[in-house]
């Protein structure tokens, strides 16, 4: 039997808490129910996880009556990070890279096979001791972890919704320094969210690189839209000011 771990409380993140806002706790049911049946078809973590399910195979997984309810419930899914679903006639290609993120360090390393999992180490566990002893080390372990988890967010941020894949490696390095709490980290998704639905309609040449999105420009896009509020370029500001400074010209000289 598969199995994959998860944190207790993930069921309260933003996304998920969306979720059970528009589709109740039934709809949380389903996701789960849909992320173990991935699980159990995925043959290893060395396979990127993409899978195609039959529409009608899809429906009575999630036991949907309507089509229309299904579909609903399946572009709800592409705003949750880690997984995507596109339709493609009557098959669902799902891509589930949270998948990647369940799958536990020592589960792989036993082969699939919790029996198999690697004993601890006594010094290892020993040295945790000492940590947990000594409150100065406990928390910078603390603040370590947490910075580390941050930017294993950040980087699946990154892969799955940043439009253009360059300038990833400097990107990370500036962002990490400004998202230092789930606040941040929020409105970072919501930058990287809207910035990415600006760029469907912007030419590829004038896609920022990560790294220049990185360096303070994010900032403009956390509540930005496709459709309002997108910032000006430099020389849009410029023209914008020019053409303010001849309507002044022309109403004092009036």
């Amino acid at each position: 039997m598969k199995w994959f771990k998860h944190y207790s409380d993930a069921s309260d993140s933003a996304a998920l808490s969306e979720l059970k806002r528009k589709f109740g706790f039934e709809g949380l049911g389903r996701y789960w129910t849909l992320i173990e049946y991935l699980q159990s078809r995925w043959a290893s973590a060395e396979v990127e996880p993409i899978f195609e399910v039959q529409q009608e195979k899809l429906r009575d997984i999630l036991k949907f009556r309507s089509w229309n309810g299904l579909r609903l419930f399946v572009d709800h899914l592409t705003t949750i990070p880690g997984i995507l679903a596109e339709q493609k006639g009557n098959v669902y290609e799902i891509k589930a890279n949270i998948l990647l993120k369940l799958l536990h360090s020592d589960f792989k390393k036993s082969g699939g096979r919790p029996d198999k999992m690697p004993p601890k180490s006594k010094s290892k566990s020993k040295s945790k001791n000492n940590i947990l002893s000594d409150p100065i080390k406990l928390a910078h372990k603390k603040e370590e972890e947490k910075e580390k988890d941050f930017v294993g967010q950040l980087e699946e941020i990154y892969k799955l919704a940043y439009p253009l894949k360059k300038g990833k490696e400097k990107g990370l390095r500036l962002i990490s320094k400004q998202v230092t709490n789930e606040s941040d980290l929020e409105k970072f998704r919501a930058a990287v969210n809207n910035y990415a639905e600006i760029c469907k309609t912007t030419d590829p040449k004038f896609i920022k690189h990560f790294s220049t999105f990185c360096n303070g420009d994010w900032r403009d896009y956390i509540e930005a839209t496709a459709q309002t509020q997108t910032p000006l370029t430099n020389e849009q500001k410029t023209r914008k000011v020019i053409s303010e400074f001849i309507k002044q010209a022309e109403a004092n000289r009036a």
